[in-house]
């Protein structure tokens, strides 16, 4: 027996737990800025990938971390269109106006070398100082952000990983072999693994409400139309009785922002935990949304990764998943912050997909997920996760069916 499964559910808890609902609530987006700027994106990366893909694949699996970069852009495009930073939106609707025009003349598609050279345009762009998401990056092989604590990146081809998956890689070599990196295949020693840390002892509580103040002010100025999927979020709220509180969740920090801005400007006070905040403020945070008092918060934005765990939120038992995450576990669990024991209000979770886009095709691929977990245990090496993961993405960029892009 090479590994063990110990597999508990809420089957066993003896205490009945209230019924919990959960809704998946689709979202069209309406013509404008926001459609614009994810059609670019969609667009360009379907175009450069297939092209990757006519060189026997081998283009597209050493590109792989700048690919799964470039998918995360457009999940944040499916959140708010300015959450790409703009010379990322700007470089990726030019290219999309080039191939529409190449398309048009009636052109052979790209070739991988073209695919390659246009890759490398949009490396460029992919991260700039105002990317705030930038500051929790995804670890390309459990593909859960990360706080910049838990981060470790190896000295020699500079990739980044979680602390927990690349010290099992190390820890996975055979004695007296080096480690290879799940990505480049260089290899790499214990010296070469260097842990990142950021100081956020001097985080004051107040800068999550300045950080709001601000994300309204540039939504105004630039006078773009809202998100919808927060235009979808505030009509939510209506339907609560007022008495009732509500759990605002998502993956990027940068999105929170915004929701803060337009849940503060409909008049709603509410709180907010994330990464960057120091252990003290977070549980003043909590504290203050706990509390029964009249002017306590009645929502609280919560980062995914911060919150995803380990802490009781009860007191609210609205909780809206704000956008899709690789495995509907990580969501799950989320959503026990406040299906848990001590909840004595029947839970309502909405969970908010943009329609025709890469996030419908995700819930898609939770499901494909979640049941063949139930049916087995698959151990994977690197490599073989990474090449699931690459065929997961062909199903995303619908390169494993006849359909067009949106």
């Amino acid at each position: 027996m090479s590994h063990i499964l110990l597999r508990r559910s809420k089957a066993l808890v003896q205490i009945k737990l209230v019924s919990k609902e959960i809704q998946l609530r689709s979202i069209t987006f309406p013509e404008g800025f926001h459609k614009d700027v994810y059609k670019a994106l969609f667009g360009t990366f379907r175009a450069v990938y297939v092209a990757l893909l006519s060189d026997v694949k081998q283009n597209a699996m050493k590109n792989y971390n700048h690919i799964f970069e470039k998918l995360m852009r457009m999940r944040q495009a499916c959140c708010s269109a300015l959450l790409v930073p703009e010379e990322r939106r700007t470089a990726a609707i030019k290219l999309w106006e080039e191939l529409q025009k190449r398309n048009a003349d009636n052109q052979n598609p790209l070739t991988a070398e073209e695919g390659k050279t246009l890759l490398e345009k949009l490396k460029g762009t992919f991260t700039t100082e105002k990317d705030e998401d930038s500051l929790l990056p995804e670890c390309a092989i459990c593909l859960m952000e990360m706080e910049m604590n838990e981060a470790v990146i190896l000295k020699n081809c500079t990739h980044i990983f979680c602390h927990g998956c690349i010290s099992r890689v190390f820890s996975g070599a055979s004695s007296g072999c080096k480690a290879f990196c799940p990505l480049c295949r260089q290899p790499f020693e214990n010296s070469d693994m260097i842990q990142r840390s950021i100081a956020t002892a001097s985080i004051a509580c107040h800068d999550e409400l300045t950080e709001s103040k601000n994300s309204r002010m540039k939504t105004e100025k630039s006078g773009i139309e809202m998100s919808p999927k927060i235009a979808a979020l505030l009509e939510a709220m209506k339907d609560m009785p007022i008495d009732e509180k509500g759990v605002i969740f998502s993956q990027f920090t940068s999105f929170l922002n915004l929701i803060g801005a337009a849940i503060e400007q409909a008049g709603h006070l509410f709180t907010r935990i994330d990464g960057s905040m120091a252990t003290s403020c977070r549980t003043e945070a909590i504290r203050a949304f706990c509390s029964n008092d009249d002017d306590s918060p009645r929502f609280i934005l919560c980062s995914l990764h911060a919150a995803g765990t380990g802490i009781n939120l009860t007191r609210g038992n609205h909780a809206f998943m704000m956008d899709c995450w690789w495995n509907v576990a990580i969501e799950n669990q989320a959503m026990d912050r406040i299906h848990r024991i001590g909840q004595t209000r029947k839970v309502r979770v909405i969970r908010f997909v943009m329609k025709n886009t890469i996030e419908e095709r995700m819930v898609i691929l939770q499901e494909q997920k979640s049941l063949q977990g139930k049916a087995s245990v698959e151990k994977l090496n690197p490599d073989e996760q990474r090449r699931t993961r690459m065929s997961n993405l062909q199903g995303l960029l619908m390169l494993d069916d006849d359909s067009n892009s949106e």
